[in-house]
């Protein structure tokens, strides 16, 4: 007798009866160490009607699903172990995960081509991701990858001896904008080395639950439970190869410039609505870590030089002479060392004021000397501060800045990084309005099979 075949929406705790469902995988997922001290896999499979459900391999069952699933290839599975998760970590209206175990029975579907993936996908434009950086809310991204840099190895903490793998992706999508995407350890291992070997091709990836950072400005990164999919079948409104063909040619000439590190260009001037009174923007950085502000600017006592050396990949500050190359250690590239500018300012727009560094390139915008003529004047002992003082305090600052928690003394103290500024324009009678905050979305714990999400 033939199997009926159910739906995932089917499958609940209260069937009492054998089922199988005919699923697609989305992602395969890596082996990775959970928190109970094993290993688990995580899959993303995905049913006829597009409902998504993730699949979870735990410890001594992985070896028997080595080999069996592959991207986008479709497979009957049957009888997989239920576990219930809580609404904020789910991807759909779907309860539940399944988890796979020897008794699991999984099917190969006898097809030569996958059809094309019948769920749906909701993208973040490039120029929204501002407003997810440093937060919780992972964001899904879709964009063809026009250069693959090496792997490199880094180490994984300041305080820790173990040594991890990481590689920069550029990727691009129709706003025709440039950026980094950093895919680490078995990202790097696995889809990193798909995309180096078939970056000639410009592979289409569609990131799934990626970071945004305020890395290079505004980057994306991978986290543990993030997903690659790489050249999916998808319908044609959802393609980007031919769209890349008519526009190659410009899109290159943005890579040589490389405008990946513009942050004009990847944190241009706001909308008035994105701009947040200090106060309120003091408030929220607890949370969102971010946030556009506007007011005077002033600057404040400076207990460091006005110029230093630094990378000219990463702008980090490096003790070494401008003649020099080096490999550096922050970004690990093999770079020229820079004269940089820097200055310790107050931004206060009458509600509050928050207190950061502006650095080069922004910091030109507001003074009168060039990195290296403030190198110069410093070096020979020239007295500049009144100078700075004078023309800093003469302008109005639209800055983006990123909130974040330091020790001292077993006191937790946020500080303010800013990480770019603006000129402020001219906009008679307008005011700032706070935007309201988007949900903030978590990651399920699914790292222990006796412990729920929380």
């Amino acid at each position: 007798m033939s199997r009926k075949l159910s739906n995932i929406l089917d499958i609940n705790q209260q069937l009492n009866t054998r089922w199988t469902v005919l699923v697609q995988v989305l992602e395969t997922g890596h082996t990775q160490p959970s928190n109970a001290g094993d290993n688990y896999r995580r899959l993303l499979f995905t049913d006829t009607q597009g409902t998504k459900v993730f699949g979870l391999i735990f410890s001594s069952y992985l070896r028997y699903f080595l080999k069996t699933f592959k991207p986008y290839k479709r497979y009957y599975i049957s009888n997989a172990n239920l576990n219930k998760t809580q609404p904020h970590f789910r991807i759909n209206s779907y309860e539940f995960s399944w988890s796979l175990t020897n008794y699991t029975l999984v099917e190969e579907y006898p097809e030569n081509i996958p059809p094309i993936l019948p769920c749906e996908f909701h993208f973040t434009p490039f120029m929204e991701l501002h407003r997810h950086a440093e937060s919780n809310r992972f964001q899904d991204v879709r964009g063809i990858v026009i250069k693959c840099f090496p792997s490199q190895e880094v180490q994984q903490r300041s305080d820790s001896d173990e040594i991890i793998t990481k590689r920069d992706v550029i990727i691009v999508n129709e706003e025709k904008t440039l950026m980094i995407l950093t895919m680490w350890g078995n990202f790097d291992d696995h889809e990193g080395r798909v995309l180096e070997n078939s970056i000639d091709e410009a592979p289409m990836i569609f990131g799934m639950r990626l970071k945004a950072t305020t890395f290079n400005t505004l980057s994306l990164t991978t986290k543990p439970g993030s997903g690659l999919l790489i050249n999916p079948p998808v319908a044609e409104n959802l393609q980007l190869h031919a769209w890349y063909r008519e526009n190659k040619a410009e899109i290159l000439q943005l890579l040589e410039k490389e405008s990946y590190k513009d942050g004009d260009l990847l944190l241009p001037y706001p909308e008035e609505e994105d701009i947040t009174p200090i106060t309120e923007a003091i408030a929220s950085l607890k949370t969102s870590n971010t946030a556009w502000v506007k007011g005077k600017l002033k600057l404040v006592n400076q207990d460091k030089p006005f110029s230093h050396t630094g990378c000219a990949n990463c702008l980090k500050p490096l003790d070494a002479d401008i003649t020099w190359i080096v490999t550096c250690p922050s970004c690990k590239t093999e770079s020229e060392v820079l004269p940089i500018s820097r200055a310790s300012v107050e931004i206060n727009d009458g509600t509050g004021k928050i207190h950061g560094i502006i650095s080069t390139p922004d910091i030109e915008k507001f003074i009168p000397f060039t990195p290296a003529q403030l190198k110069d004047a410093e070096e020979f002992g020239e007295t500049i501060y009144d100078t700075i003082a004078k023309s800093i305090q003469s302008t109005t600052v639209v800055a983006y800045v990123r909130g974040y928690q330091t020790s001292f003394n077993h006191q937790l103290t946020t500080k303010f990084s800013i990480v770019k500024a603006h000129i402020a324009k001219s906009l008679p009678n307008a005011q700032p309005r706070k935007q309201k905050e988007p949900t903030e979305t978590a990651e399920a714990d699914f790292t222990n099979p006796k412990k729920k999400a929380k």
